[in-house]
């Protein structure tokens, strides 16, 4: 019936005309009365024939003379219609994982109005299957008689309906879905998607709609985005183009109570019998003034714990477990938070990851100028760390070497392969003079290639006002010039640490954040830095002069590798009264955090790395590699593959391999993405002729995260943001039925306009013919040449 109506309303007026685009009428007359004159006068002086046989041997001829002529008119006819269409409405629903949940916390006056307007107890009632009753609940017009209707129909008949179902992504669906709550195809009590995505739903819908004029868009969902593009952004899109987004939203909006492991910050790969950093990202609503218990174990065994004070206001911790690693292997470890009562999910109070422990030292090469004091001190206590394997030596202004480590070294090592052996180089106050330009080359390599890391002191003579565009350069974190210049204080300044810093592991001198705080506000000042033009881009600072705000401690990624860079060689002054206390465990956390992630294998050739640690089912592994050749140089046509396979007992689908492709303006660097795969541990191994040495793979987690349940409650401050900025409404279910009946049918008149050429009709052509046929015919028949 609804498309009867729709057909009756889309009926045509339609109006009809002929006009004539080729010879003028006149023109075209004249050779008409031309050509009949000379038929005339040709027939008087012709052979004797019967009056009616010539006229009518003449009457044909004209005609065909006249098809032609009609034809060189080119006649086209022009018909305009006119037709009237209602505007169209898109109605989508979402049909994600927390669309199954009901709401067993709503107030008894919530669910008792839900029950009564919609007969629909939302304590009881899954979400879905109410969006869909909100839908199809048939309801009496307030005037002229209207019999009842459900919203859906009622919609249909004052709007060009489009129905849309979304969730990961956007799916049409036909009217017949929505008969009844009960009979719907859209299966109300067991949604399919994982995750929501708002953004992404309404950029689609009006990808959808794109050809039709929108009225709006009627959006019924909890309102719990968690993936894809911004909500917002796409409801002023919206807004601009004059489709208003009226929302409905379907839940309780009341905040639920949890507890959750977010993530978890770890190295790939540490080291035997080193103390191991690790931090997890704690997030808590509702359990303000609580104590939790965080741990990390092994297997069931527990490696570290730490109780944690839950602060009102604050949602997130970070909380720093230490351990140390007694055995060798690769395996799996797992954060976890006690589990507290009222809490809405508990899925999500344990995180895994993984790490692989290697019986190795951290090889450490340290190149000073003149000994200066923080070298004294810095150099002592690296050799008393039992986890170093410590290569050092000091050049005067001449150039020559004094060797002072635990490892043989005289020189700058002068083979690739030597310096390459290293982790981490320590470069202090050297003369320029001490480095040729090969030899700057292979320390930019290291960083670059390699994927060492190089930390930097300046110093009061030659650091860095020397490097001033040498290759050196563009390694370091900070942009200076090549003249001396330095920051002087007569009262002592302190390095404090930035936002981005009081997070990096690098800066923690104590566990609890107000105490390390506490710490970095009373370590003894300093009165020397060497001043800077600021940082390169892609720098971050670490810490600043409190007294000028002047950047004073930064690290830069460069290629495969990072540096550190210290403006001040002052740290020594933090012995004061306390030894190593903080000096060491400034300076051995620097070590540790910036010891490169080598590959599991050990292969300095090539690295692989997965962009995550953990996946849900479904999405995408992006995979880097870098591939080097036995010179140490990026290999920029190699065949890159990487085989992906499940680890355990087997079972799941067979390896599978993906082909990574160069990447543009970074040679030797390969990346491609790759489906992650079913739950469970997942190893990817890098397969190509070219490389040479130990197995090179990476791994990952693949786990149901339970994203739709992480804040199950509805999200009114999104949907009322979403209404608000693109000009729509927001609303409860039970105010549903009364927007629908208060909508008014717009009619839009549309012209369309449809030329047909008429010319080169067929039928012209046929006609025209045929008369000459039959002239031709009557003339043999009555013995005429």
């Amino acid at each position: 019936m609804n498309d009867l109506l729709h057909g009756l309303a889309a009926l045509a007026s339609r109006d009809s005309s002929v006009i004539l685009t080729g010879w003028r009428p006149s023109l075209a007359a004249a050779v008409l009365a031309i050509a009949a004159l000379w038929l005339w006068i040709a027939r008087l002086n012709g052979p004797a024939v019967g009056r009616g046989r010539l006229v009518l041997l003449s009457l044909l001829r004209l005609a065909a003379v006249a098809c032609v002529l009609l034809a060189l008119l080119r006649p086209v006819s022009t018909i305009t219609r006119v037709q009237r269409q209602p505007k169209s409405l898109a109605v989508g629903i979402d049909v994600s994982g927390s669309m199954a949940l009901t709401d067993p916390r709503t107030r008894a006056e919530a669910a008792a109005r839900s029950e009564r307007t919609l007969g629909a107890d939302p304590r009881t009632t899954p979400r879905l299957r109410r969006a869909i009753r909100t839908l199809t609940l048939a309801k009496t017009g307030k005037s002229n008689g209207d019999p009842p209707a459900s919203s859906v129909d009622r919609l249909g008949r004052t709007f060009a309906l489009k129905l849309f179902t979304f969730g990961e992504t956007v799916s049409p669906v036909e009217r017949s879905a929505f008969r009844t709550e009960r009979r719907s195809t859209i299966t109300a009590g067991n949604p399919r998607t994982g995750a929501t995505r708002i953004g992404d739903a309404i950029r689609d819908i009006l990808d959808h709609t794109s050809g039709s004029a929108l009225a709006g868009i009627l959006l019924l969902t909890d309102g719990g985005s968690n993936g894809g593009d911004d909500p917002v952004s796409w409801a002023k899109k919206a807004g601009s183009l004059g489709v208003p987004i009226h929302t409905v939203g379907i839940g309780d909006p009341t905040p639920t109570k949890d507890l959750a492991i977010v993530d978890v910050l770890a190295d790939r790969v540490v080291r035997k019998g080193a103390e191991v950093r690790i931090t997890a990202g704690l997030t808590q609503r509702g359990y303000g003034g609580r104590t939790v218990t965080v741990s990390l174990d092994r297997s069931g065994t527990v490696l570290a714990s730490r109780q944690v004070a839950l602060r009102s206001g604050e949602a997130r911790a970070n909380v720093p477990l230490t351990y140390t690693p007694k055995t060798t292997g690769d395996g799996a470890l797992r954060v976890r938070v006690s589990m507290l009562g009222g809490e809405a999910l508990h899925t999500n109070n344990r995180k895994a990851f993984l790490q692989q422990v290697v019986d190795k030292k951290l090889r450490v090469l340290y190149i000073e100028g003149e000994p200066r004091w923080e070298y004294r001190y810095l150099k002592n206590a690296i050799l008393r760390d039992d986890q170093i394997g410590f290569a050092c030596f000091t050049v005067d202004d001449e150039g020559a070497p004094t060797a002072r480590g635990n490892l043989p070294v005289r020189s700058f090592p002068e083979k690739l392969d030597d310096l390459f052996s290293y982790d981490v180089v320590v470069l202090g106050d050297v003369p320029r003079v001490m480095f040729g330009d090969s030899e700057l080359r292979n320390l930019r390599r290291f960083v670059e290639d390699r994927g060492g890391s190089l930390i930097v002191i300046a110093g009061e003579r030659h650091m860095p006002h020397e490097y001033a565009g040498a290759l050196l350069e563009p390694v370091l974190p900070f942009r200076f010039s090549g003249v001396p210049s330095a920051v002087t204080a007569d009262q002592p300044f302190r390095l404090a640490p930035t936002d981005y810093g009081a997070q990096d592991p690098i800066l923690s001198l104590a566990p609890n954040p107000e105490e390390n705080r506490r710490i970095w506000q009373e370590l003894p000042g300093m009165l020397w830095m060497c001043s800077s033009r600021g940082l390169r881009p892609g720098a971050t600072a670490l810490a600043v002069n409190s007294a000028t705000g002047m950047p004073a401690l930064a690290v830069q990624p460069f290629g495969a590798g990072r540096c550190l860079m210290t403006m001040t060689d002052s740290t020594w002054r933090w012995r004061w009264r306390v030894g190593d206390r903080y000096f060491y465990r400034f300076w051995g956390q620097i070590l540790r955090t910036m010891t490169p992630r080598d590959n599991p294998g050990g292969n300095k050739r090539a690295q692989l790395s997965v962009d995550e640690s953990e996946y849900r089912p479904g999405d995408r592994v992006g995979l880097t590699a870098r591939v080097l050749d036995e010179f140490y140089r990026p290999m920029d046509r190699a065949n890159v593959a990487v085989r992906l396979s499940r680890e355990g007992d087997g079972r799941g689908r067979s390896p599978r391999t993906v082909r990574l492709k160069p990447l543009p303006g970074s040679p030797g660097v390969y990346t491609g993405t790759a489906e992650a795969g079913e739950i469970g541990s997942h190893r990817a191994t890098l397969m190509s002729e070219q490389i040479s040495g130990p197995e090179v793979y990476a791994r990952y987690i693949v786990r149901d995260a339970a994203v739709e349940l992480q804040q199950p409650e509805r999200h009114d401050d999104l949907l009322k943001q979403i209404a608000r900025v693109s000009g729509g409404t927001f609303m409860e279910p039970e105010d549903v039925a009364g927007w629908v009946w208060r909508q008014k049918r717009i009619l839009l008149r549309f012209r369309s306009v449809e030329e047909r050429d008429l010319w080169n009709a067929p039928a012209l052509l046929g006609l025209c013919l045929g008369l000459l046929s039959v002239e031709w015919i009557l003339r043999r028949r009555w013995g005429l040449a």
